[in-house]
């Protein structure tokens, strides 16, 4: 699918999670912590460590926590933590085993007018004015239903939209309203992720600030 729904579901396949994995809208009073499983419709995957991704959310900042399994061969984890601020337009990346981080900004026009770069965008309800069915025309979504995913009501939308190949991709999103975050994707594989945790409550400010003790990586 050249929709956005295509890019949630390819780190599954490519064994990797981005910071753009759900559908999120940073609404008021929005704080909340949610723990992603990766799921994956491959057989060979049964029974296997997929990681896992761990969202820390207030409105105009997030924090995820990746935790991926040792790769095969290698000493450490595949982990990261990616702290963003929408105030700065400024994203952080923290790596953990080696104590160092890396900065990344847009500038403020590009934020503004690139939706890639835009979490306000990027992150929204399947029919709002920024969502997957309103930005791209050749996507089609349809409201299956109200369905309860680790003790959130949440709807149910059934996307779907061409592919590069020519073909059509499909997949189902379970939408949180209240929360304006998806808290279960599947594609037509049964690759995606589910909730397996959500709390809400307030969020320490140490979250989503640099620990003490780490150094700048430099380019």
């Amino acid at each position: 699918m050249t929709g956005r729904l295509h890019v949630r579901t390819a780190f599954i396949a490519a064994g990797i999670i981005a910071i753009l994995a759900v559908f999120t809208s940073f609404g008021p009073n929005t704080t909340f912590t949610a723990v992603l499983q990766p799921t994956s419709g491959d057989p060979k995957d049964a029974g296997k460590n997929l990681g896992s991704m761990t969202y820390y959310v207030e409105p105009g900042k997030l924090r995820l926590d990746i935790d991926m399994p040792t790769p095969t061969g290698q000493q450490y984890r595949a982990s990261s933590i990616i702290l963003y601020d929408t105030t700065t337009v400024t994203s952080i990346t923290l790596i953990p085993e080696a104590k160092q981080y890396i900065t990344s900004s847009v500038d403020r026009k590009t934020y503004e007018n690139d939706p890639s770069n835009n979490l306000d965008a990027l992150f929204a309800a399947p029919d709002g004015p920024s969502g997957i069915c309103a930005s791209d025309p050749k996507v089609t979504c349809k409201k299956i239903g109200i369905e309860t995913v680790a003790g959130r009501k949440a709807e149910r939308w059934h996307v779907e939209g061409p592919n590069s190949s020519g073909g059509t991709d499909s997949g189902d999103v379970w939408y949180d309203p209240v929360l304006h975050f998806t808290v279960k994707l599947e594609d037509q594989s049964g690759s995606g992720y589910v909730a397996k945790e959500i709390t809400t409550g307030t969020l320490a400010d140490s979250l989503f600030t640099i620990p003490d003790g780490y150094n700048q990586m430099t380019k």
